[in-house]
This record gives C-alpha cells, structure tokens and sequence, in this order.
C-alpha cells in the first residue's frame, strides 16, 4: 500500500513479480500440457482494483490491471488450442490476510463485529464481506464445461461493490 512517490522501485517490482509475473509463469508452464489435453482453462485470480484503482494502491492496482489485459489477451491467443481464459475479480473476500489486519487492528473485536463494521464503512451493497466458498464456486464454474463458451470474462465476485463497466 501506498501513493506513487511513496512507492520504491522494489515494492514496484515486487508487486511485478507476485501479481503479474506469477501468472506468466504459470501460463507458460501449464500451457503444453493444456494443449496436449486438447484444450483446458485458465482462470486468473484478480481484484476489483484492476478497474477501479485507490490511490493508496497505486502499485498493486497498476498490476492487477495489467493482469486483466494480459487474461483478455491470453484468450484470443489460446483458444485456437481450445484453452479458455477468464478472471476472477474479488472484492472484499474474508481471508487470512483480513483475519491478520483485523488481529492487528482490531484484536479485541469479534470476527462477526468486525466483517459487518468492515462491509458497513466500504459500503457493500449486499452489506458482508464475501467467502472463499463463493469465490471457489465461481471458478469451479468457468472451470466446468458448462462454461464451454465462455471465454476473455471478469467475473466480479464482489458483493455488488464494482462501479466499473
């Protein structure tokens, strides 16, 4: 976290490597086994960030939007091998990341208290923090083949919270 000036060139690398590079990485490797299957997915773990950037975030958003053009471009290029590519975007996602902000933050708070306090001050339309389950359920979905035509998508997995078209 942090503004533009703020930011030093390793924290921009690093969030380089962990946001953009990983997956690059991944695609590579992965990639001629997929083939060789005949085809297969790709899903892209990203945020709402990618569209609607904070200036607080300046890094970790300017990446995530990368990786969101990365995953369209990724979807023309392989679906000739019948290799599907779509992203998930999270918004606020109740995970161990958040489990150790609210420790830290707010350690004598109650789990339930805090997510609702959270949701509440980041006005979430539907007024929770979402779940690692619902997110897996979407991915197990483009992951299926009942996403078989469903190609170069974000799907917003962000409790309506995204202004973004």
């Amino acid at each position: 976290m942090g503004y533009f000036f703020d930011i030093t060139d390793e924290q921009w690398q690093e969030q380089i490597d962990l946001k953009y590079f990983s997956v690059i990485h991944a695609v590579r490797a992965a990639y001629p086994y997929l083939k060789q299957a005949g085809g297969g997915r790709i899903v892209n773990i990203n945020a709402t960030l990618a569209k609607e950037p904070e200036r607080h975030m300046v890094a970790t958003a300017a990446t995530r939007a990368g990786l969101l053009n990365l995953s369209k471009t990724l979807a023309h290029e392989l679906a000739p091998d019948n290799i599907l590519v779509n992203s998930v975007s999270l918004g606020l996602i109740r995970t161990d990341q958040w489990e150790r902000r609210r420790k830290k933050n707010a350690p004598d708070m109650a789990p339930a208290e805090y997510y609702a306090d959270l949701a509440q001050k980041r006005n979430i339309p539907l007024g929770r923090v979402g779940e690692a389950e619902e997110v897996a359920s979407v991915i197990l979905f483009l992951s299926s083949a009942r996403a078989s035509y469903v190609s170069g998508s974000t799907v917003e997995v962000a409790g309506g919270i995204g202004k973004a078209l």
